[in-house]
């Protein structure tokens, strides 16, 4: 059929599925089909690409108090409609269990910089002198395996995911425990010395490295 509908105009005569009205319902259903998935790409794997995680600072030396969690994504990008959950990875009933969860809101958004930097407020600004995007408390990533990830709020159903979820971006963590798990295909940091969760970890030229126990020796960026 395609063969048949170009071949006239090649040579230069008339398109001749107009003159077929059966022929052109097909070739619109075609082509309303074709942007559907286009469109359903670009919902599912757009996003991806301009968001993902820059840097995660889990395990500091002493209290948790200076965790950390640093976006990367395109200028003026806004978070609304996004969530980002810490799920349950250790072996028991309560693996697949959404531990934590933040909903991002309308004024949530990319900076300038390509930044959006998550954070306990008062403690990053006494270390770092820098202040986060967006405030949260102490000890709010657990020093055992979890998956770390961005989801479309409107896919959280429960307190457990259900597998159907589509990860805008995700990272696991392993602290090399048995029967351990891990989400939506994250890559996998860890363990360090056999069975312990690493400090943290930044991606650089596209591969994660590990980063020091003392946040003093970090660069995490607020928006600006």
């Amino acid at each position: 059929m395609v063969y048949s509908m170009l071949t006239p105009l090649l040579h230069g005569n008339t398109f001749p599925i107009y003159n077929n009205p059966s022929q052109w319902i097909r070739v619109k259903t075609f082509c309303w089909y074709f942007i559907g998935l286009i469109l359903l790409s670009q919902e599912n794997y757009g996003w991806a690409a301009k968001l993902d995680f820059h840097s995660v600072f889990i395990n500091p030396q002493g209290q948790d108090d200076n965790e950390y969690i640093e976006l990367q994504g395109l200028a003026g990008f806004e978070l609304e409609g996004i969530s980002l959950v810490v799920v349950e990875g250790d072996r028991g009933k309560n693996q697949g269990r959404i531990d934590r969860r933040l909903d991002f809101s309308k004024q949530h958004r990319v900076g300038a910089n390509g930044s959006f930097l998550i954070g306990s407020c008062v403690n990053l600004a006494a270390e770092l002198k820098t202040d986060p995007d967006f405030n949260i408390a102490n000890k709010f990533l657990e020093n055992s395996t979890f998956t770390l990830a961005l989801l479309h709020t409107r896919d959280i159903k429960g307190r457990f995911v259900l597998g159907s979820e589509s990860a805008l971006a995700a990272l696991a963590f392993s602290d090399g425990g048995d029967g351990d798990r891990h989400f939506f295909g994250a890559p996998i940091v860890g363990p360090i010395e056999s069975n312990r969760i690493p400090f943290g970890v930044v991606r650089e030229a596209g591969k994660w490295h590990y980063l020091s126990a003392f946040i003093r020796q970090h660069n995490p960026k607020p928006k600006s």
